[in-house]
């Protein structure tokens, strides 16, 4: 066999970690991100937020007010649902 093992290539993970070198960053990578985050604008304006909040509050009042007003004249009885039967024939 000519071919050599990959384990004698293999080196110490330990003496891998011993090679790595620092990065170097500069010091105002910071302060470049910052004002890049501060210089965009939002993705939805507050304006539109709170318009859509406001439209959102009159639906929900809006569908309350329909729920609670039917409620009022409605009765939970099931004598509406059996039907009366007519025996007009049956007493002559």
């Amino acid at each position: 066999m000519t071919k050599q093992s990959s384990k004698e290539y293999m080196k110490d993970p330990f003496d891998l970690l011993q090679t790595i070198t620092p990065a170097s960053i500069d010091a105002k990578v910071y302060d470049t991100i910052v004002e890049k985050i501060a210089i965009t604008k939002p993705i939805i304006s507050t304006q539109w937020l709170h318009r859509a909040a406001a439209i959102f509050i009159c639906l929900i009042g809006i569908e309350g007010y329909a729920i609670f007003s039917e409620t009022s004249g409605v009765t939970n009885d099931f004598s509406d649902l059996i039907t009366q039967t007519n025996n007009t024939l049956y007493y002559e």
